[in-house]
């Protein structure tokens, strides 16, 4: 065989029909190969000539449908990132503003009282003793809920009701 490539760089269709009856040397058959496994173009010629029929083409192009889905779902995982990522600034700016974090480093520098030291033996029990971290974070975080129910507390409570509805007078 004289020669597997156009000038333009495509396979031949001499190279195409070695390839297929097994006219081509080794060297031959791996060039030919290695051009098949990236152009489409030879390919497609090479499947028609080993099929010798009509390849079937979709009735219409899916080509965008399949790009538009593929961008909406990346669009999605985008949104779903940075909605995370706000929603865990939005919680640590929250805890950040309300002192627990500040609370939580105070609560870590005073030692114990000896009644909130369970288990310990006397001894242990005599010298200062600081807090875990568990416990400090447990602490600040009562003390900033308790102080969030006060001052949301007048918002919730029920309105007074007249003393016919809580003595069912209404409607006969």
């Amino acid at each position: 065989m004289n020669e597997l490539f156009t000038p333009d760089g495509h396979l031949t269709d001499a190279a195409l029909k070695g390839l297929i009856s097994g006219g081509l040397d080794e060297l031959g058959r791996l060039e030919a190969g290695e051009h098949l496994s990236f152009c489409d173009r030879c390919l497609d010629r090479y499947t028609a000539l080993l099929t010798e029929e009509v390849l079937e083409s979709p009735e219409t192009d899916l080509t965008l449908p399949v790009m538009r889905k593929n961008s909406t779902q990346a669009r999605r995982q985008r949104v779903r990132r940075w909605a995370s990522a706000a929603a865990a600034v939005a919680v640590g700016s929250t805890l950040f503003y309300t002192g627990v974090f500040q609370q939580t480093a105070q609560a870590l520098e005073r030692p114990l009282p000896q009644a909130e030291r369970p288990g310990l033996s006397q001894a242990q029990a005599a010298g200062p003793q600081k807090p875990g971290l568990g416990d400090a974070i447990l602490k600040a975080v009562d003390e900033w809920s308790i102080r969030v129910q006060e001052k949301a507390a007048p918002i919730y409570r029920a309105p007074n009701r007249p003393a016919q509805i809580e003595n069912n007078e209404i409607g006969g």
